[in-house]
């Protein structure tokens, strides 16, 4: 804010890069000058909008406002950004720092005014134009670990479009003489009738060094046309941290047929990352990045004017170069050779019987090592509902239902057994492509396949499913999502009517049904006054199955109700009051509740 700032606050500034109001923006933090992630990363379902600035696991530091503004809006939340502030500049732009510790205490004790009258954790709150102006330099907050951890600061700059952009592309800059490294290639089948080297699995490549520094891949011998991906991470002085690059170009001759650079997107765009980031088979870590372009959703990062870099062997030996650069200018050059033939494969993938396990494109999936199944134009089982594009196929002792899906139009079918019903809304899927569906068991509960597991969804679908004596499971039976590569379960929020359970979900795979009816724990509280003077309350608590919900959750200290955050990384309930100070005896009141809605109550005296 508008404040007078002391001589050693400039000298820490100036360390920092941070000087005399400019229209340039100034290093947001005292934390460090490194970075932890950069622009246009992989997170779980979209593309990291800003930079994360490294505060070697600890909390506390001092943010700034990079720029003169107002603030325009603050915000708390459980999981993804945390504790927020948004200030709008005279230029348009606006700066966003996330995942803070806490606000200044003008705007910690302004938003906590209000959400203390409902006793509620997140809320999110749009200001008046120049209710709280700052200058350059400002102290905003302080960074910590809200929202999700470890500890650090997401600074983001947006235009007033609500388009990210890179902030590494302004003023601001880190120190980077490190080219970034590629450790393999990926080349996928782009029909159902491509081979690579015989198979019609996807391959693994793995580089070896030229004297001048280049890679080479060696020889990629095809029947058919494929897509390269690739598996690379940049570097920067200093630091250990892997960050993705900036720029990816793949060429023949003096001709490039695909180009993608991190510059900037639109936050409607921020959720196409499936598309530009794929996990090998059998993998569900998106760690390649693909050089070429096969969906009908643009990838804002993608030049589409030099191509969709598919390559279509033939009868001559072709050479492709790759090349990898940040921003600034540190590049790695990487050649293959195409040639088009049917070596036979020198490495056996293991055919995989269970239909989870089958390689699947939009419009084929790889049953056996020599065989697919065309999923567009299905010549395989029998027809279920030609007009809506059905086809049975028996399998492995299933009846499994293939669903093709239009995403312009919203779709409605049942399961062979119409044990369950499900419903894809129209804009569901990136492009036009088929589900398989059936019902069995998990060990002796029911479940659901909708394969495949992996494919990316861009809207909730909704299912309906009716478990015939569901009595025998249990009391409170819920929805789960199977992860079948880390062999965990998540709750999938549900409500039981009847017999049947009412649920939305934004994952494909195995849905199971079982009963969770044990109460969440609470393991421990203890009174925290914390470095900057609070007291705060924290309840060590968890839950086996459907998770904490911190919405149902409360913590009383002496009668007197707060406000009850709760810390997903630490499994923390925290009591937020105010001017809080604890008396020399305290009665504790906890009642904690879990996502299936059960709950316990315990009373604690500190």
């Amino acid at each position: 804010m508008r404040t007078f700032l002391v001589l050693s606050f400039f000298t820490i500034l100036s360390t920092f890069q941070l000087f005399a109001q400019t229209d340039d923006y100034i290093w947001p933090t005292d934390a460090s000058p490194y970075l932890s992630s950069t622009f246009g990363e992989t997170r779980s379902a979209h593309f990291h909008s800003g930079l994360d600035i490294k505060t070697w696991g600890r909390e506390g530091y001092r943010v700034f406002a990079s720029k003169d503004g107002y603030l325009s809006r603050m915000s708390i939340s459980s999981q993804g950004y945390g504790r927020v502030l948004y200030l709008i500049h005279d230029d348009g732009s606006v700066t966003v720092y996330a995942h803070l510790q806490r606000f200044i205490p003008e705007l910690q004790n302004y938003i906590d005014s209000i959400r203390l009258i409902t006793h509620t954790f997140e809320i999110d709150v749009n200001l008046p134009k120049n209710k709280w102006v700052f200058e350059q330099g400002d102290i905003i907050g302080y960074t910590g670990s809200t929202g999700v951890g470890p500890p650090h600061l997401h600074f983001e700059i947006r235009d007033g479009n609500d388009v990210a952009i890179n902030a590494l592309q302004t003023n601001l800059s880190i120190e980077d003489t490190i080219a970034p490294r590629i450790t393999s290639m990926l080349i996928l089948p782009m029909s159902d009738s491509t081979t690579i080297k015989g198979s019609k699995y996807p391959r693994i490549s793995y580089p070896e060094t030229n004297p001048d520094g280049t890679l080479n891949f060696g020889e990629i011998t095809a029947d058919g046309p494929i897509g390269i991906t690739i598996s690379e991470y940049d570097g920067a002085n200093n630091v250990t941290n892997k960050y993705a690059s900036y720029k990816f170009s793949l060429s023949h001759k003096e001709d490039t047929i695909f180009s993608s650079t991190h510059r900037s997107f639109h936050f409607d765009e921020a959720k196409t990352m499936p598309l530009d980031r794929i996990p090998a088979y059998s993998s569900s870590r998106r760690s390649y990045q693909t050089l070429f372009s096969d969906s009908r959703v643009n990838v804002p990062f993608y030049n589409t004017k030099w191509g969709n870099g598919v390559i279509v062997p033939d009868s001559l030996t072709r050479e492709y170069r790759l090349t990898v650069s940040d921003i600034y200018g540190n590049e790695t050059i990487a050649r293959f050779e195409v040639q088009k033939g049917t070596k036979t494969p020198s490495v056996i993938v293991q055919d995989a019987p269970e239909i989870g396990n089958w390689y699947w494109r939009n419009d084929w999936v790889v049953q056996h090592s020599s065989s697919t199944l065309n999923l567009k134009e299905p010549d395989f089982g029998v027809p279920w509902d030609q007009a809506s594009d059905q086809q049975l196929l028996y399998y492995n002792g299933h009846e499994i239902l293939f669903y093709r899906i239009n995403p312009d139009s919203s779709h409605t079918f049942w399961t062979p057994d119409r044990n369950v019903k499900l419903h894809i809304p129209s804009g569901s899927t990136f492009d036009e492509m088929s589900v398989a569906v059936f019902t069995s068991r998990f060990q002796r509960f029911p479940s659901l396949q909708v394969q495949p597991y992996s494919a990316p969804l861009r809207n909730k679908i909704h299912i309906q499913y009716y478990v015939d004596q569901i009595d025998t499971l249990g009391s409170n039976p819920q929805l789960f999502h199977f992860d079948p590569i880390r062999e965990r379960f998540s709750h999938v929020s549900s409500r039981l009517i009847g017999n049947t359970i009412h649920a939305q979900t934004n994952a494909l795979g195995e849905f199971i049904v079982f009963s969770d009816a044990t109460p969440p724990s609470i393991n421990g509280v203890e009174l925290v006054q914390k470095e900057w003077g609070d007291w705060q309350v924290e309840v060590s608590v968890s839950d086996e199955y459907s998770g904490i919900d911190f919405k149902r959750s409360e913590i009383r200290v002496n009668g007197i109700r707060g406000i009850t955050e709760y810390d997903f990384e630490e499994d923390l309930l925290i009591y937020i009051l105010p001017n809080f100070e604890p008396e020399k005896r305290n009665r504790i009141e906890v009642i904690v509740s879990d996502n299936a809605g059960n709950s316990d109550y315990q009373t604690f005296i500190k």
